[in-house]
């Protein structure tokens, strides 16, 4: 009984170690650089915390072009890569790696693309004097093509796209596919292709 009343005395009656205690309790002033640690502390968990929720999924595609300007559809193959990646929301990002390619998204229908081939070729006519094309001029590799126009072509078009992912699926439009352009075929060209979402 009488240790129990002198625990409590001990707790009752602090001021006896008042000083110690109050040094020990009394708030300390935080620096700037202790806060500004603490948000970066913070912001490094969400962004750890949102790179386990979205995924970033990459992918290279090969596609074997024909000679003069073609122009070749690959949305399938964006298609079939979202529906290995399982992702349902996001955006797929489509990027041309060429300077003589390009991408658009338009209407793959026959007819219509021949008048785009047209119509670039009377942008960039193959016969017309390109101060590019003077490669005694140049210090250029020995298979280095005549090409100018095909670089001007494609600064008229797309590098890349990106496209939108819902419920697992492209939101392009009814008419719309993702269209890649060869302007100086025939070359063995990639595209690269990174999806992003969850």
């Amino acid at each position: 009984m009488t240790e129990s009343i002198q625990d409590t005395r001990h707790v009752i009656h602090p001021w006896r170690n008042q000083k110690r205690v109050s040094e020990k309790l009394a708030p300390k002033f935080i620096s700037r650089k202790s806060m500004l640690q603490f948000f970066n502390l913070k912001s490094k968990i969400a962004q750890s915390i949102d790179r386990q929720l979205m995924k970033i999924i990459n992918q290279t595609i090969e596609i074997l072009t024909e000679s003069g300007i073609g122009i070749y559809n690959i949305t399938p193959q964006i298609v079939d890569f979202i529906d290995s990646s399982a992702v349902k929301n996001g955006q797929v990002l489509v990027f041309s790696r060429h300077t003589t390619t390009a991408l658009a998204i338009n209407e793959d229908e026959e007819r219509l693309l021949t008048d785009i081939k047209v119509y670039l070729q009377k942008l960039a006519p193959l016969g017309d004097k390109y101060l590019h094309n003077d490669l005694h001029l140049r210090i250029v590799p020995p298979d280095e093509p005549i090409n100018a126009h095909s670089h001007l072509m494609a600064m008229t078009l797309n590098t890349s796209e990106v496209i939108p992912i819902a419920e697992g699926k492209l939101a392009l439009g009814t008419w719309q596919s993702v269209l890649f352009f060869d302007l100086d075929g025939p070359r063995n060209r990639t595209v690269f292709i990174q999806i992003m979402g969850e």
